[in-house]
């Protein structure tokens, strides 16, 4: 069951022209997954590299048993935690439970965490596609707290 419960809540309130508001109850997630894709609509080919660091795609799939790299945005705290920095070691990971599924099946997560030479808030994930992941053009789905990625991202799998 797909799930985007939120577990903060934070209080506004606004002034304009000396009147206050009323204070409205803000809820908020601990994350908000987003996988990128190759042509920046959010569905579709997902942002994925082959084990050779190729471009994943229909006419380069990754092969069943090999490693796969994605990007992605949202995943919630991590561990160090530092807005707009770059990072290039000691790079943070992922604080809560992450899960990857290609073609119907759990992929191996052998990372996740801050992408190397990219802003915060930009994660890596390396996956071992499933042997037994479909194959073809199929989805590719982050789970980041229980919180779902959005539908329509996929991944070629030869």
């Amino acid at each position: 069951m797909r799930t985007s419960q939120a577990i903060l809540q934070r209080k506004w309130s606004w002034s304009t022209w000396g009147a206050q508001s009323a204070p409205l109850t803000v809820p908020l997630g601990t994350a908000a997954p987003g996988i990128f894709t190759d042509d920046g609509s959010g569905t579709g080919q997902g942002a994925v590299l082959n084990q050779d660091y190729s471009l994943n795609g229909p006419s380069n799939p990754a092969a069943r048993g090999s490693i796969a790299i994605f990007y992605a945005t949202g995943i919630g705290p991590t561990s160090p935690c530092f807005d707009g920095q770059v990072w290039q070691s000691n790079l943070p990971s992922a604080t809560l439970p992450v899960s990857v599924d290609v073609g119907g099946s759990g992929a191996q997560v052998l990372y996740d965490g801050q992408a190397p030479d990219l802003v915060s808030g930009v994660a890596q994930f390396n996956i071992v596609i499933p042997s037994n992941a479909s194959t073809g053009i199929v989805s590719l789905t982050l789970a980041v707290g229980g919180i779902f990625s959005q539908p329509g991202v996929t991944i070629a799998v030869k």
